[in-house]
């Protein structure tokens, strides 16, 4: 039997580790295409997700998801660099 690192393996290991990631995050690290499948078949293992959406012009959005028990944390984080005046994109801030 061989330990085989899959790409939805390093995602989960990012989440657990208190990251954060949208579906560009996981195309650009991991070429991973379906976060969105990835996160439903979390949910469904008992995983618990705190998400936000950012609107972007032209009125689409981009969803981005925290585990629940890094949520605190990362919304902290996001609240000062909005105080900041820090632009909080998705990639602005990590």
């Amino acid at each position: 039997m061989t330990n085989r690192i899959t790409k939805e393996s390093k995602i989960i290991e990012l989440l657990k580790a208190g990251g954060h990631i949208t579906t560009w995050d996981a195309i650009q690290k991991f070429r991973y295409t379906r976060l969105p499948h990835l996160i439903y078949k979390m949910r469904k293992q008992g995983y618990e997700f705190c998400e936000k959406s950012h609107p972007m012009p032209g009125g689409s959005r981009y969803i981005e998801w925290w585990l629940k028990e890094n949520c605190q944390e990362i919304l902290v984080g996001l609240t000062r660099c909005m105080s900041q005046g820090v632009n909080t994109n998705h990639t602005a801030y990590k």
